[in-house]
């Protein structure tokens, strides 16, 4: 009961922090898409992809509205989960395969 209610304050928190800052669930969704395939071409993009990318996701707002430095502080996290998740998991594999092999 208490996660469930963790969860859903969670998700309401980040409702209420969107509409202030005017970042749809679309853009984040969107983000999130394009900042996986980034990642797949790019292990570390340059600031400026990263700028062209939240350009093209959050066209109209100013450089240093709240809207895209919430996003661009958004991108920087996924990059890192991204490459811990790919560190990890290559780690496993590689100690699963020498274990596997001696």
């Amino acid at each position: 009961m208490y996660v469930c209610q963790l969860i859903i304050y969670y998700y309401l928190c980040l409702f209420i922090y969107s509409i202030y800052l005017q970042a749809t669930p679309d853009m984040l969704a969107k983000l999130v898409y394009e900042s996986k395939i980034l990642f797949l071409r790019s292990r570390e993009p340059s600031r400026i992809a990263l700028d062209l990318l939240v350009e093209s996701i959050a066209p109209g707002f100013t450089n240093n509205s709240k809207t895209k430095l919430f996003l661009k502080s958004k991108i920087g996290s996924y990059f890192a989960d991204y490459r811990s998740r790919l560190n990890t998991e290559a780690r496993a594999y590689a100690e699963d395969y020498i274990n596997n092999n001696r």
